[in-house]
């Protein structure tokens, strides 16, 4: 299972999963209890992005988000990690954006999720199940008839 925006050449796949993008905020950032910010009135504050080199779709989805808002982000800090990400947004360093599913699957102690605005067209991120093109394994078939009940095609 992988997101990306561009589907690479050698793989096929279907969409399983469609999630909205969220700012993971400290809890005592003053839009903490706001039920959506616009990323726009962000435009200043520090940003914890995944490395650019690591073909991060949330990251790239994130960057162009903020050009189309008028701005660069204030990229402060890179983490590995959406955990390590979320941690340094707990201890103050800046705000990270992540989808809701991952920020529903991750500890939030000191950080708070808050859903952006819609005064910015912020696609939806794909997960997408993921195979090898041009596979034709047998077992490979079954899986993928089998994950069709599972995780449907959204």
């Amino acid at each position: 299972i992988a997101r990306f925006e561009h589907v690479p050449a050698d793989v096929e796949c279907r969409p399983v999963a469609r999630e909205r993008g969220v700012l993971v905020v400290p809890s005592a950032h003053p839009v903490a209890e706001k039920p959506s910010v616009s990323l726009a009135t962000l435009r200043d504050e520090p940003f914890i992005t995944l490395p650019e080199g690591c073909g991060s779709a949330v990251r790239s989805i994130f960057t162009t988000a903020c050009r189309t808002a008028g701005f660069a982000p204030d990229i402060v800090q890179t983490a590995p990690d959406s955990w390590t990400c979320l941690a340094l947004v707990a201890a103050g360093v800046g705000l990270h954006f992540t989808t809701d599913a991952a920020a529903r699957q991750m500890p939030l102690d000191g950080v708070v999720p808050v859903p952006l605005d819609d005064d910015i067209a912020i696609p939806p991120v794909l997960g997408y199940l993921v195979w090898r093109r041009g596979d034709r394994d047998p077992a490979l078939a079954r899986v993928l008839r089998i994950s069709e009940e599972i995780l449907p095609t959204i």
